[in-house]
């Protein structure tokens, strides 16, 4: 990131670059890099149970992002197709109680992640989720409140799974 002129770095999931705030600050310092945002996934439209699920992954990487001066959490969304085989795992529409509790499960969430950490939520509308289309979008934003929730414009990633190696 560095080598190609990048001043600010997302986190990612949890575990994708040093989890020890003080190593974390060392590696960034050492590669003139600052955290822009850290990086969680979600599936509130499968019910209220799903943000007990979330929210544990989420506080971790809201505690890791603050404490490097982050002001930003990445939310992405479960898809409804495998990301490896393609194949659907579930309905690619929701009903309107999922939209529901899609809209209560952000909403809470991004009210926690600005309460308690002084982050703001931004929504990332990721190919083969639920709120992929732009009447998806303006669906989401229509029913949540932009105090909590606004929008990630992703303009590129890194295709792998794999955590960078920090030598």
């Amino acid at each position: 990131m560095a080598e190609s002129g990048y001043k600010w770095i997302e986190l990612g999931p949890y575990g994708y670059l040093p989890n020890d705030p003080a190593r974390l600050a060392e590696e960034l310092k050492q590669r003139d890099l600052k955290v822009t945002a850290g990086t969680v996934f979600t599936a509130f439209h499968r019910g209220a149970a799903q943000y007990e699920e979330a929210w544990e992954p989420a506080r971790k990487v809201a505690e890791l992002t603050a404490a490097m001066g982050g002001e930003h959490i990445v939310v992405i969304p479960a898809m409804w197709r495998d990301d490896v085989t393609g194949e659907a795992v579930e309905s690619g529409e929701l009903s309107q109680d999922q939209w529901n509790d899609l809209f209560a499960g952000h909403n809470r969430m991004g009210k926690v992640l600005l309460e308690d950490f002084g982050l703001k939520q931004q929504f990332h509308s990721h190919a083969d989720s639920h709120v992929g289309a732009q009447s998806d979008i303006e669906h989401l934003l229509a029913e949540t409140d932009p105090q909590y929730l606004n929008l990630c414009l992703d303009t590129g990633t890194r295709n792998t799974a794999e955590p960078l190696a920090w030598n």
